[in-house]
């Protein structure tokens, strides 16, 4: 696929030959939020790896509809009656891409590096006091203390999760990226047909056996109805929408507010909104170098932030796809909360110009990542950019695609990155457990490596309590705190529609675009 070409093809987006009926049913072509430039799910967090990871990785256990953690690759599990020793058995006839059968030490490799990389998994590995593989199907788990989301941690929905692969590979240091795209789930990763950011082809596999149980978010059974499925990144919208028109993709992954119209008048596409819970939008800070690296710098740029305006930039004004949310949990789950969120509510771009005088801020340059491949990080990025220059900082914006983005943004140097934004899912934002921006546990939290004691703290006693009242009060101590050293700064949620053929059947509600139960006619 040509890049030029596409941006200059109209209706005819695909520089391929038109296929035969009986090809194109057995071929899926689907344009994501951004082509993939890297293959390691756990080493990034970014959503189209994880929807990578999904479609050639399995997992011990998955999340369905109601949030309840049921057995995936494992046959199931025993615990003992302290809650101290937790067994889990693999199913039988389990096996990689490579034909090689999957075994317990292969699990535990995985989890192991996930735990290194991802916020709940890192607290779920400080309970353990040893994992080990007992024999070819079954794992152990000795714990120092119960704790009680063992399974909610290793069934995991969204980034990072802990995807199972090969002993050999998942045994690559968790902060290198991994090369071996080796897993054994439902479809292959045809690595020779990659064009990394522009295409990435899959293949079914057909050694898995699926559950034999309805699909239900990540659990449940995984058929593979389509035989291969095409990425292909098509960053014009115009473009992708005449595409999806014409019969030349299937399903278009996320679209422009604008665009929904067009779409939903076509008379060879719909408009789903598969996720529910919609996209947290963030705008994410270096906490380690100048300006941001002051709390009362970031504490400025929160006076500025208006949510509306970045909702109406990334889906317009209609209330169906974006809607502001002052809180650092999902609004409209259990532990949203208005506690300490004036500033969200009452955005004034004087008093935050005032703040920045008062703060100290020397006029050290503030870089902006953004990634213009995204359209809602793009809009985010003229928004923040704008902000910032009218509030009187030396603000650059620095464009370029996502997967630059990604690369940039794992980078610890001075002079590299000090905002990037990104969406999270709003499942990934409705408990400590799962909020990984929330993590301020320093050189181990995700990019910005923010540094609170007190944050985690509040964290430990969350997951210590099994009572709702207790555990409403630590998760609003943890926002009240968030307000006064703000590690990023919720924008608003919106809701991503996807165009999808009308010859495609079977697309599964939830937050993560899942490819089996798929089909097309």
């Amino acid at each position: 696929m040509h890049r030029r070409t596409l941006l200059a093809a109209g209706a005819s987006a695909l520089a391929v030959p038109a296929l035969a009926q009986p090809a194109a049913a057995r071929t899926l072509r689907f344009v994501p939020f951004a082509g993939l430039s890297s293959i390691d799910p756990i080493w990034t967090s970014a959503f189209n790896v994880r929807d990578h990871g999904f479609l050639i990785y399995d997992t011990l256990y998955g999340t369905d509809a109601d949030l309840v953690p049921r057995p995936q690759m494992a046959e199931g599990h025993e615990t003992s009656a302290d809650g101290l020793t937790w067994t889990i058995r693999l199913r039988e006839g389990l096996r990689f891409h490579d034909n090689e059968p999957v075994c317990a030490r292969d699990c535990i490799a995985s989890l192991v590096r996930w735990a290194k990389r991802d916020g709940f998994g890192q607290t779920w590995a400080a309970a353990i006091e040893e994992m080990r593989a007992s024999d070819d199907r079954t794992m152990v788990f000795r714990l120092k203390r119960p704790f009680p989301q063992f399974l909610a941690a290793i069934g995991k929905p969204s980034s990072n999760v802990p995807f199972i692969m090969p002993e050999r590979v998942a045994l690559t240091d968790a902060g290198t990226q991994i090369t071996d795209a080796t897993g054994s789930g439902p479809y292959r990763f045809l690595k020779d047909e990659w064009q990394p950011g522009a295409r990435s082809t899959y293949a079914r596999f057909d050694g898995y056996v699926p559950r034999q149980e309805p699909p239900s978010w990540s659990a449940g059974g995984k058929v593979a109805h389509i035989e291969r499925i095409e990425w292909h990144s098509i960053p014009d919208a115009a473009t992708a929408a005449a595409a999806l028109q014409a019969g030349e993709i299937d399903w278009w992954g996320e679209m422009q507010a604008d665009l929904v119209p067009t779409i939903r008048r076509s008379r060879n596409a719909r408009v789903v909104i598969y996720n529910k819970l919609g996209t947290f939008m963030s705008l994410r800070f270096n906490t380690l170098h100048p300006p941001f690296d002051n709390p009362a710098v970031r504490r400025a740029v929160m006076l500025a932030i208006k949510q509306s305006d970045y909702a109406v930039a990334i889906q317009g004004d209609d209330p169906e796809l974006s809607q502001p949310c002052p809180s650092y949990w999902t609004c409209g789950t259990p532990l949203s909360t208005d506690a300490a969120n004036a500033p969200l509510r009452t955005a004034d771009i004087e008093k935050a110009a005032a703040a920045l005088r008062d703060s100290g801020y020397r006029g050290e340059k503030a870089l902006i990542l953004q990634a213009t491949d995204i359209f809602n990080n793009k809009a985010s990025g003229e928004v923040t950019f704008d902000l910032l220059k009218r509030m009187g900082m030396n603000a650059e914006l620095v464009a370029t695609d996502w997967g630059t983005v990604v690369q940039k943004r794992a980078n610890k140097e001075p002079n590299v990155w000090g905002i990037f934004h990104t969406g999270w899912s709003g499942l990934d934002n409705i408990n400590p457990a799962v909020n990984v921006s929330l993590r301020t546990n320093g050189a181990g939290a995700w990019f910005g490596w923010p540094d609170d004691p007190r944050i985690e703290k509040l964290r430990d006693e969350w997951f210590a309590t099994s009572d709702p009242d207790a555990a409403k009060r630590a998760t609003t101590q943890m926002q009240v705190l968030a307000f006064e050293t703000v590690p990023y700064i919720p924008l608003c949620l919106v809701y991503f529609p996807s165009g999808i053929s009308s010859r495609v059947q079977g697309v599964l509600e939830g937050p993560v675009p899942y490819f089996w139960n798929v089909r097309k006619t």
